[in-house]
């Protein structure tokens, strides 16, 4: 489906984990999940309503993305892909059975930003994605609350 010349599959609004799932059945998927405790332990909540995760090229931000995504994304039911993962036993270590902070909390959106910025300024990308937030997903208040007592965690991949 294309949107005002936007494909919609650059723009999610709480993913599912499909996407990490498929990361974890590849032969040679290396967990770093325990980076999620330590964002978890230093960052959330603490630093302010943003992270952006940035790496060189060809170093894994979309795997990154897609577990961070299957992690915060706003869900009622929790996830249980995390049970058997790095994450997990950090933090059984700390206390056992503790549940896993933050998970499944969050509202993500998930942007491809070259999507919206291929062939146009900053300024109107920039625009394309504003419009496309408030029009697409924003427009009812619930979501709108919810927003805004959790906090916002965007995700944006060049």
């Amino acid at each position: 489906m294309i949107l005002n010349n936007i494909k919609m599959t650059t723009f999610v609004y709480n993913p599912g984990d499909k996407g990490f799932r498929e990361l974890i059945e590849f032969k040679y998927f290396v967990d770093k999940t325990d980076l999620i405790f330590h964002l978890n332990e230093n960052c959330v909540k603490k630093l302010g309503k943003y992270i952006f995760a940035s790496r060189p090229r060809r170093f894994g931000k979309t795997s990154i993305a897609e577990m961070l995504i299957a992690y915060y994304r706003y869900s009622k039911e929790k996830t249980d892909i995390f049970n058997d993962k790095k994450v997990r036993k950090e933090y059984d270590k700390k206390n056992k059975d503790q549940p896993l902070k933050y998970l499944n909390e969050f509202d993500v959106i998930y942007l491809v930003m070259s999507d919206f910025f291929y062939n146009c300024s900053i300024k109107d990308g920039i625009k394309r994605i504003i419009k496309l937030i408030i029009k697409d997903r924003c427009g009812d208040s619930t979501t709108w609350t919810r927003i805004s007592r959790l906090g916002l965690i965007f995700y944006i991949l060049c």
